[in-house]
C-alpha cells in the first residue's frame, strides 16, 4: 500500500484525499475503499488502486525466494 497515495495523486486526487484513502485501505482493506468518496473521477481512482496492487505483486515476485 506504500505506493497507493502516489498513484491516487497521479489520478487527480488531492494529497489529503489520497492519504485518507490509503489509510482506510491499510486499516480495513481494499473493500472498504468502495464506500469512500473517490473524487470527481472514481474510475481513475479505482485504476490507481489496481496499479498500486499490481506494483506490490510485481515487487513480491521479483524478490527471491519465489
Amino acid at each position: 500500500m506504500h505506493a497507493l497515495p502516489g498513484h491516487l495523486t497521479d489520478a487527480g486526487l488531492t494529497r489529503a484525499a489520497a492519504d485518507r484513502i490509503a489509510s482506510v485501505a491499510d486499516a480495513d482493506g481494499l473493500g472498504a475503499v468502495a464506500g469512500l468518496d473517490l473524487g470527481a473521477d472514481p474510475g481513475r481512482a479505482m485504476a490507481a488502486l489496481s496499479e498500486s496492487l499490481l506494483d506490490g505483486l510485481h515487487c513480491a515476485w521479483s524478490s527471491p525466494p519465489y
